[in-house]
Order: structure tokens, then sequence, then C-alpha cells
């Protein structure tokens, strides 16, 4: 899950709207809208989150605390 907290501060820090936001990433404003509210984190490509990241001048780590599992779509072996 998104620190979303940190998500919403860094975007008003750098005085950008969701719109703003929303623009820049190619995303709806509703899609801006979950991710601060911290709805379907889940869902979202990773790629959408790394330029969500470097929108803001932040590490993705920064933006995921905690362990990040990452699943492969590919059988191992």
């Amino acid at each position: 899950m998104l620190d979303v907290e940190l998500l919403r501060r860094r975007r008003i820090e750098r005085h950008m709207s969701r719109r703003d936001v929303a623009k820049n990433l190619g995303v709806t404003n509703a899609t801006v809208s979950r991710l601060e509210s911290g709805v379907n984190h889940g869902e979202q490509p990773l790629a959408l989150l790394l330029r969500l990241a470097d929108l803001l001048a932040l590490d993705l780590a920064d933006l995921l605390p905690g362990p990040v599992v990452v699943r492969s779509l590919r059988p191992v072996g």
C-alpha cells in the first residue's frame, strides 16, 4: 500500500493539483484520487508508480513503506 499522506503532502509541496498529476501521468483525475485515498493500489502497474515517484521527486521505496512483494506471471524453473 502507498504512503498516501506522503503522496498528498509531496504533491501539495510541489504546487500540483490532482489534475496536474493526472495529466503528467496520462491517467484520469479519478485514478489520482484513488491513489491518494488508498483504493486499488495493488491494481496499479509498477510503471505508473515509478512515474509517480519520479514526478514527485521521490524514491519508489519512500512511497511503499514496508516490504514489497513482486509476483511473476511466468512460471519459475
